[in-house]
């Protein structure tokens, strides 16, 4: 559960949401008229939402706080995003390979030395994939603790994309070494009868382990090299 709130949890800074929307102005400005009306659309769309949380993160922060939290809703409301299908957009990232053509564009028609370029859309791209979730399954932060801004979407309920997960597949394995307590999948998302367990012993046996109390090290470094036993 933790990996897929960490997954789930993710955040971009002013600076990329200024150069996201330069970069998707520039392309749709270069490859607009090629595109089809549904994927100019689309990429316009995302422009739109990338130009909005930017100018959201522009304006003051009330809390005297480094970070201000609120409601997912509430930022939906106040940037006008819930009028997009932000499902649909996410899903338009994947199936144009939005991400890796633009960046296409950055290394033919623009400064290679712009920092951090390359990663601007992916940063975006995340973003608005867990925006599409529930508003209740998270919470948003602007933290101002930094040089910049950033917008953080933190994840507080997993369970709602796991289910999506086991909703798509006819199984899922889940291979770990501190899988345990097991007891906490049922709980969160209702399992019981329909899990089948297995589990070995340690792969290092028990007689290849041994406890050592050091009650001082005098300034020594520890080397635990195969050569140095």
């Amino acid at each position: 559960m933790e990996t897929i709130t960490s997954m789930n949890s993710v955040s971009v800074t002013q600076t990329q949401l200024a150069q996201g929307s330069v970069l998707l102005g520039q392309y749709i400005e270069k490859y607009g008229s090629r595109l089809a009306p549904k994927n100019l659309t689309s990429l316009k769309a995302i422009h739109s939402i990338v130009d909005r949380l930017s100018n959201h993160l522009s304006r003051p922060v009330e809390s005297p706080a480094k970070q201000e939290v609120s409601e997912v809703m509430d930022l939906l409301l106040d940037t006008e995003i819930y009028k997009q299908e932000l499902s649909k957009l996410s899903e338009f990232f994947d199936k144009s390979d939005l991400v890796r053509k633009i960046n296409g564009f950055i290394e033919s028609h623009m400064d290679k030395k712009a920092p951090g370029s390359r990663s601007v859309l992916f940063a975006v791209k995340e973003f608005i994939r867990v925006l599409a979730h529930r508003p209740d399954d998270g919470k948003i932060v602007i933290d101002t603790s930094g040089e910049g801004k950033t917008l953080q979407y933190l994840c507080l309920n997993p369970t709602t994309t796991l289910k999506r997960i086991l909703d798509q597949v006819k199984a899922v394995i889940f291979i770990s070494g501190t899988l345990e307590p097991s007891q906490e999948f049922n709980l969160l998302i209702n399992l019981a009868g329909k899990v089948s367990r297995f589990s070995c012993d340690h792969i290092i046996p028990r007689q290849h382990f041994q406890g050592i109390v050091l009650p001082s090290l005098a300034s020594k470094a520890l080397d635990f090299r195969y050569q140095s036993r």
